[in-house]
């Protein structure tokens, strides 16, 4: 229950751009696709709130502001107010991106502000936690919050071999002890589990 499973995953995808390309939704448009951009990159939803396309530099975003919801304002620091990350940009990230630019171009919009906005204003805190609650129901899964994307990019990329140290500075934490504490799940089913427990003891 602390991530989201591969096919849940997939199957979420499929209900975010069903959503985005439904024209019946006018408000908070991009929000799904900044769902989707919250699982390529592991970004909290005050960070993801808050990403402008400045902070775009080649193929990584630089995450140094957030949306705070309990004063409704963007604050020039992250949790723990360290200093700013480097997250990587993905292929499907990228896309995204794209997406929601050719979006704001069409209507006339800026594409110079919240990658995620159609008003110049940051990007809804409670649109994004509302697409969740509605993406989870679709897909037939417990209430899983933008929180458990996070960690379920944090376990993708410790899966994946991704070096804990990178992992560490990439997700923002101070030591890999967080990382591996808090974050570091198994993201397959018990089939899936048990058939590599066969394969490593055989």
């Amino acid at each position: 229950m602390q991530v989201f499973t591969v096919e849940e995953v997939e199957a979420l995808y499929q209900a975010a751009w069903d959503d985005f390309l439904d024209n019946r939704m006018t408000i908070h448009k991009l929000s799904p696709l900044a769902v989707m951009f919250q699982f390529q990159t592991g970004i909290r939803i005050g960070e993801l709130c808050a990403v402008r396309y400045e902070d775009i530099e080649d193929s990584e975003i630089f995450i140094d502001r957030m949306f705070r919801y309990e004063t409704n304002e963007i604050v020039e620091y992250t949790k723990g107010k360290g200093e700013g990350r480097y997250v990587p940009l993905t292929s499907e990230a990228k896309m995204l991106i794209a997406a929601a630019r050719e979006f704001q171009h069409e209507r006339g919009m800026s594409e110079t502000g919240y990658i995620f906005s159609v008003n110049d204003e940051p990007l809804s805190y409670y649109s994004v936690r509302k697409r969740y609650e509605k993406y989870c129901k679709v897909i037939g899964t417990y209430n899983k919050s933008s929180h458990k994307s996070r960690m379920t990019y944090v376990s993708a990329l410790i899966d994946g071999g991704v070096n804990i140290n990178t992992v560490r500075e990439i997700a923002g934490h101070a030591d890999e002890k967080t990382t591996y504490r808090n974050y570091c799940y198994d993201r397959k089913t018990n089939p899936e589990r048990i058939a590599l427990i066969e394969q490593a003891l055989s």
